[in-house]
């Protein structure tokens, strides 16, 4: 008994020795222990919600930047479509004014050829009309030329009596006289020296012929304009043939 006793004496006396080391905790610290527990759980959440309005803002901008992207993306659409519009037009353009120069040209061609013609015919006509009046002319310059060396021919066989082939001026005075010309002597001079167109002092055949001629041209313009146009050749020759015509029947 007195073992037992003494054994739970011992037991006690340590348990309270123990109890005796156990340090005893401050109000303050339990109080400043207390807010650091509530405190740690606010930062935590705080923290959270940092995160996700971190989250929230890398999601805005991904979104922000796919926008972006989308919008830019578009724009480059829009872009090559206004560029396809704006070729396909002056493609379109140039195509119509292509069709439309060709259609000129179609057309110029046209106008060209029925040009042409007319004045291919025109030219025709008028290259007849031309022959026809040089066929005249030669006619006329012909018939004129025929008249004018027979009348030489005769003046010399009546005039020239001692045949030397010129008419000095005392023979070209009896032809002026036989041709009843009326001129008196300054006349017959001034005659005298138009036909002497070489000047030497008598008249020959050539010299009688051409002033023939010229007189003959001369009474032929009628409206005197220096030229035989067809109308006075062709009148001529209508007179002409019409004297021949008189003296071969003897009207």
């Amino acid at each position: 008994m007195i073992v037992c006793c003494s054994l739970n004496f011992k037991v006690e006396s340590e348990a309270e020795e123990v109890e005796e080391e156990e340090p005893e905790v401050e109000p303050e610290v339990i109080e400043e222990e207390e807010q650091e527990a509530e405190i740690e759980p606010e930062a935590e959440v705080e923290e959270q919600e940092e995160e996700i309005e971190e989250e929230v803002v890398e999601e805005e901008e991904e979104e922000e930047v796919v926008e972006d992207e989308e919008e830019e993306e578009e724009e480059v659409v829009e872009e090559e479509e206004e560029e396809f519009e704006i070729v396909e037009a002056y493609e379109a353009e140039e195509t119509m004014e292509e069709e439309e120069v060709i259609i000129d040209e179609d057309e110029k061609e046209a106008e060209e050829e029925i040009t042409y013609d007319i004045n291919f015919g025109d030219e025709e006509e008028e290259e007849v009309q031309q022959n026809e009046a040089e066929l005249i002319h030669e006619e006329m310059e012909k018939q004129i030329e025929e008249y004018a060396e027979a009348q030489t021919d005769k003046a010399f066989v009546a005039i020239d009596e001692n045949e030397d082939g010129v008419f000095d001026f005392e023979e070209f005075t009896k032809l002026t006289q036989v041709l009843n010309m009326g001129l008196d002597e300054e006349g017959i001079i001034e005659l005298f020296n138009e036909v002497d167109t070489n000047q030497d002092g008598n008249i020959d055949k050539e010299e009688t012929t051409q002033y023939l001629i010229s007189k003959a041209n001369a009474e032929i313009d009628t409206n005197k304009d220096g030229e035989i146009d067809e109308e006075e050749a062709a009148a001529f020759l209508e007179e002409n043939v019409a004297v021949h015509e008189a003296e071969e029947t003897g009207i």
